[in-house]
């Protein structure tokens, strides 16, 4: 999967002094994002995935250190025995039958998660459903469970002890020319409809917890 504006809003999301801080990608996949912050200069990273080939392909590479763990497992991070100053979660929690209960397991793991959501409340979703069409978010193949619209995704962030500290939504139709001044007055006032995917910092309520 190549490197692409989902990663780009996730790595905004990131303070300038985290490339001395401590980073782990949940979910990291085939390691395009891993990629990236190694080639930026970050070099306290770790990924994090449960596909033992996705994980044995990076670890091949020797680059990173990658970790083989299942989120849906009880105590998923007993063996690792380290805490990550910043956890990125991009394109996972709308895979999560139990979004809530993957976020509180996450609190062993890092203090603050930057999380990258599809918005499945957004126009084209409608869009599509006026036209008598499945939206795309919701085809089988996806393997999506956890429909996130914002209130859902605040409701389930703050239920998992963390509040959202800074947002960094992307819009339709952004950076194009002059359609772009359209765009950013729709997502002015409809931000929740004109929103395509939503990226967020959350940081822990209690952070001793």
């Amino acid at each position: 999967m190549p490197f692409i504006d989902r990663h780009q809003h996730a790595l905004k999301l990131l303070p300038n002094e985290a490339r001395e801080a401590s980073v782990v990608d949940i979910g990291c996949g085939d390691g395009v994002l891993l990629k990236k912050l190694h080639s930026l200069g970050y070099r306290n990273i770790a990924g994090i995935d449960f596909s033992s080939s996705a994980v044995e392909k990076l670890q091949a590479l020797n680059i990173f250190p990658v970790h083989h763990i299942d989120l849906d497992s009880p105590n998923p991070f007993v063996s690792l025995n380290k805490k990550y100053e910043y956890g990125l979660l991009v394109d996972v929690l709308e895979h999560m039958l139990y979004p809530v209960e993957t976020l509180k397991k996450l609190k062993a793991l890092c203090d603050v998660l930057i999380i990258v959501v599809p918005n499945f409340n957004s126009i084209q979703q409608r869009w599509q459903c006026l036209l008598g069409k499945v939206p795309s978010l919701n085809k089988l193949e996806r393997e999506h469970v956890n429909w996130v619209n914002f209130d859902v995704l605040h409701k389930q962030v703050h239920e998992a002890g963390y509040v959202i500290e800074s947002t960094n939504h992307h819009y339709y139709a952004k950076n194009r020319g002059v359609i772009n001044r359209v765009t950013r007055l729709l997502g002015k006032f409809f931000p929740r409809l004109w929103v395509s995917f939503f990226a967020v910092r959350c940081v822990l309520l209690d952070r001793n917890s």
